[in-house]
């Protein structure tokens, strides 16, 4: 029997690698009229290619023996991990969720079932050093177009300028939509640059040209790395530099390269300890990229609040240590163990920023074992097989290195999984290559009828998977874009996008419906909102929250008891939202963040004693908060205990910390503004340049009597702001003639924060 391959052979596989060679390109995709449109597309995406690359491979293998997966030891392990993962969502504490994962991250079981397919695929098809070759340089001629496509949002010339010009304004994040996301996809091109140009550079003489534009291309993705400013990323990026130049030096026989490796090595160690303590230098402070690597404080409220993430999963890996919560459940362990470091409220609280904490969140001791264990058989393998350089097998594990390092900071998207991926199955290809594994079931083949049959059934079985993994929820994905879109036709518009998509019933459902609930409290705070609208609106969010808590695929959680609870409240049902609020509570004790909804419940209905219990339950939780203090004391105020409010605001008045409109206008409404000048004398001997809060100082005089005291903190705020010299002048003459009227001191008191 001929070896050559026949035209129905080179077809198919011709049409598996376009799909291969097509994953890397999803890094350019970005469609605005969906929602997430820097995530989602790219997901669903990946998905629909591997699927249908998935069912081409499938016929081929089974028409063509050569073409069947065999057994490695990388492909193996990485499965391994994807089981348990796997299982870990089955027994986690919402496995839908967990599967599916949702439309901001395109994540789950899922995505891990993708990429599995992926990676075997990937190590099935691509055989050769040049198949290999080409990929990765379609994966470099990428990162260029989305680093050119950066450029231009840096210029302020590109349809992505807007959403740079609302996000950082020193950082670019191309069609990621997120600076972080952008450099670690490029971290991982840097990388493949480096190898690439390694392996032609053996050939220097034949390949100078080429040798030049990998040269070029990896110091622009290197440029764009350092643009995009991600410090997680860049610790990365050096700590895998440094792990490739001491493995090469080590390794090298050559004297001249262990001399010019240890020179480099000290350079950049040098460099970044000049910088760092040299770093109130203006050049530096004035440059916002430097300015923000140099700038590390534990004290920093964003490094806090990343410590707090890491002890709410260390909390929660405590309670589920075996198997975790499931994937994409960790706004659950928030809840229950809430810092109030964390904005839980304001949805920053979905991911610890750390993966190796995340897999033990969502896999427990089991998941993370096989994730390091992905790592550890990978480089072993790599440095086992003979068939890898010593600059290539340095250069690979300083990138392994390296996107473990900035994983200690950061989280994965869709393009670094990939990209991951990708080393794990050229790896795995290098262990495969000695030819000694023969393909599984290598001797089993069908008839020509049956192969035929079996390929049909094949491809209508691809299409039905890849509609119920991705076509409903792409259209829902849509249908939220147009409701959260302002339409010609009105708001009635909105509602009924959101009924559209709500109707397909997808993976989305639970994430439209927090859009849904998001819509609705903004008709209800606004009171210019048509009653007809409000009603329609309320009424089907109500609808939708009560029947997701009636769907087995919506295990019981907080986070959307608290959604329903606020709903009620905001239509005036304070029963039903307090038993809301109650049931959420028993989920999550010692939540602050729930107790402060029931408290304000409470206060609806006229209920101080319960209102300030509440408050008071918040407090002796978590006294490091500031809020919890500051409400417990202004409610306190209000129900008459002053005495309380003294204690508890003792050392914040000293600091100047109690100036706040929530205290000082509960002492004016209770007629006790003699209690505020202590409070804003504190606040303004730190800031005298705060017109507010000097304005509210001369209020609070004129309102105790102390003319004389009003003119005077009024003349220091001239003397300090100038501009507001006529409004001053106007003050003090109205001080002079005790004729401040009555709605300009209620609107300074309310206004002084």
């Amino acid at each position: 029997m001929s070896n050559s391959p026949t035209e129905h052979e080179k077809i198919l596989r011709t049409i598996v690698l376009c799909g291969l060679f097509a994953v890397p390109l999803t890094a350019l995709i970005v469609v605005f009229s969906l929602y997430q449109p820097f995530v989602a597309p790219k997901g669903f995406a990946f998905r629909i290619l591997v699927g249908l690359t998935t069912a081409t491979w499938l016929v081929l293998a089974i028409e063509y023996p050569r073409y069947r997966p065999k057994l490695s030891w990388v492909v193996g392990v990485f499965g391994l991990y994807v089981i348990v993962m796997l299982i870990a969502d089955a027994f986690g504490v919402n496995p839908y969720l967990s599967f599916w994962s949702d439309y901001q991250h395109m994540d789950g079981g899922i995505n891990l079932i993708h990429l599995f397919t992926y990676v075997v695929v990937l190590t099935s098809m691509l055989t050769s050093e040049k198949s290999w070759r080409r990929l990765f340089q379609t994966s470099l001629a990428t990162s260029v177009l989305v680093g050119i496509y950066g450029l231009l949002q840096l210029i302020r010339n590109s349809p992505l300028a807007d959403s740079y010009q609302t996000g950082s304004q020193t950082r670019i994040d191309s069609t990621f939509g997120n600076p972080d996301y952008f450099a670690a996809y490029l971290l991982f091109n840097v990388f493949i640059g480096a190898v690439l140009l390694v392996k032609e550079h053996e050939n220097w003489q034949r390949h100078k040209l080429t040798c030049l534009i990998y040269f070029a291309i990896t110091s622009f993705d290197i440029v764009m790395l350092f643009l995009a400013g991600s410090r997680g990323v860049l610790i990365g990026f050096f700590m895998g530099v440094m792990i490739s130049l001491i493995l090469v030096g080590i390794l090298s026989r050559s004297k001249k390269i262990r001399m010019t490796v240890a020179l480099v090595v000290l350079g950049i160690i040098t460099t970044s300890t000049l910088l760092f303590l040299d770093r109130n230098n203006t050049v530096i402070a004035q440059n916002p990229i430097l300015n923000r690597m140099t700038s590390f404080s534990f004290l920093d409220t964003s490094i806090q609040g990343r410590l707090a993430l890491a002890e709410i999963a260390w909390r929660g890996f405590k309670e589920r240590p075996l198997l975790g919560w499931g994937q994409e459940n960790y706004i659950q362990v928030a809840f229950k163990y809430l810092d109030p470091r964390v904005d839980v409220a304001a949805g920053r609280a979905d991911r610890p920023h750390n993966v190796p904490l995340q897999i033990m969140i969502d896999g427990g001791i089991l998941g993370i074992l096989a994730y390091l264990a992905v790592f550890a058989t990978t480089l072993i393998i790599m440095w086992r097989s003979e068939r890898f350089t010593v600059p290539e097998r340095s250069l690979i594990t300083g990138l392994i290195v390296g996107y473990f390092t900035q994983n200690l900071f950061l989280f994965d998207t869709v393009e670094t999984y990939i990209l991951f991926a990708t080393i794990l199955s050229y790896v795995a290809w290098h262990e495969l290559a000695n030819g000694l594994e023969s393909p599984l079931m290598e001797r089993w083949r069908l008839t020509a009828g049956a192969a035929t049959n079996c390929a049909l059934g094949v491809f209508v079985l691809a299409c039905v998977i890849i509609w119920m993994v991705n076509g409903r929820a792409l259209i829902a994905n849509a249908f939220l874009r147009q409701a959260l879109t302002q339409q010609p036709e009105g708001v009635t518009k909105n509602l009924s996008y959101f009924q559209q998509a709500i109707d397909l019933n997808s993976f989305g459902t639970d994430e439209i419906r927090r859009q849904l609930v998001d819509i609705t409290a903004q008709f209800e705070r606004n009171p210019s909102t048509n009653e007809q609208i409000r009603q329609s609106f309320s009424q089907y969010t109500e609808q939708q929250l009560e029947f997701q808590q009636n769907e087995t695929r919506y295990p019981l959680d907080a986070p959307s008891l608290v959604l329903l609870g606020q709903l009620y409240d905001g239509n005036g049902n304070y029963s039903k939202g307090a038993q809301e609020f109650i049931a959420a509570l028993t989920l999550s004790p010692r939540n602050d963040y729930i107790l402060d909804q029931l408290a304000i419940n409470a206060a609806s209905q006229n209920d101080n004693t319960s209102t300030l219990r509440y408050l008071k339950q918040a407090f002796e939780y978590h006294p490091e908060n500031p809020d919890n203090r500051f409400n417990y004391a202004s409610v306190a105020i209000l129900v008459g205990d002053v005495g309380l409010a003294d204690e508890l605001l003792e050392s914040a008045i000293l600091n100047g910390s109690a100036a706040q409109t929530k205290i000082t206008y509960a002492y004016y409404s209770i007629g006790h503004p003699e209690k505020n000048i202590p409070i804003f004398r504190a606040y303004i001997r730190n800031n005298p340049g705060d017109t507010r809060k000097a304005f509210a100082l001369a209020i609070t005089y004129y309102l105790v009597g102390s003319n004389d005291l009003a003119i005077q903190a009024v003349k220091n705020l001239e003397t300090v702001v100038p501009s507001i010299v006529k409004e001053g002048d106007l003050l003090i003459h109205e001080i002079s003639d005790n004729s401040v009227p009555r709605a300009y001191i209620k609107t300074k008191m309310l206004e002084s924060d």
